[in-house]
């Protein structure tokens, strides 16, 4: 990584707790997810289909997955109904990814250019609070376009080496509502989309605030 100057120090030492528990695994609930699954990208499946329609209708031919994890559907075929695609990036019919995870050895090289889409999915509660503003902004730098992020609202079942939710920021719908406010200058040129998850314990509601 060579932005190091971006972010606090918490930031960092989180980034490291990830780098273990992709070597390592992680513990949910009372036993231990291998590492072949943990933080394995599957967040993304819901919403293949959602972001192929916006790939189309923004004409993007460039993506940057910004927190992708192990990258799963971008490394192994895919089948939507009765066709097989390669990856997800032979069905989006994109040119060009860039994959960027700070917790992965694999895909921690910053990005150095723009891309037309950036997607963010399960990937803002993960980070602390004080964090938030300056890992938006960044992520805003990187869109031509637009920009898609997917938020849970609920604590997650996994827990850190060091004790903590991987859930860092955990908040409702009208602080997210009110968190995105001030970002409105940049919808003027970037189509921005915001999707909240779990709205309440014991839910598997989702709800587009944004």
């Amino acid at each position: 990584m060579n932005n190091k100057t971006k972010f606090s120090s918490d930031y960092y030492n989180l980034v490291n707790q990830y780098k273990i528990a992709h070597k390592n695994g992680i513990k949910k609930n009372n036993f231990y997810l291998s590492n072949n699954i943990t933080f394995d990208g599957k967040s993304l499946a819901p919403w293949i289909q959602y972001l192929k329609k916006k790939i189309n209708s923004t004409n993007s031919k460039s993506i940057l997955d910004y927190g992708c994890g192990k990258a799963k559907y971008y490394n192994n075929q895919i089948q939507l109904g009765d066709k097989k695609y390669r990856d997800v990036v032979d069905y989006w019919g994109i040119t060009e990814v860039k994959l960027f995870d700070p917790g992965i050895d694999e895909y921690d090289t910053y990005p150095i250019k723009s891309y037309d889409g950036v997607i963010c999915t399960d990937v803002l509660e993960h980070i602390g609070i004080e964090d938030l503003d300056s890992v938006v902004k960044d992520i805003f730098s990187f869109s031509n376009k637009f920009v898609f992020f997917v938020i849970s609202t609920v604590l997650d079942q996994k827990i850190l080496n060091d004790g903590r939710n991987v859930h860092q920021t955990v908040k409702s719908e009208d602080w997210w509502n009110f968190f995105f406010t001030k970002f409105e200058s940049y919808f003027v040129n970037i189509d921005c989309t915001v999707m909240l998850t779990n709205l309440g314990e014991k839910s598997d509601k989702v709800k587009r605030i944004i």
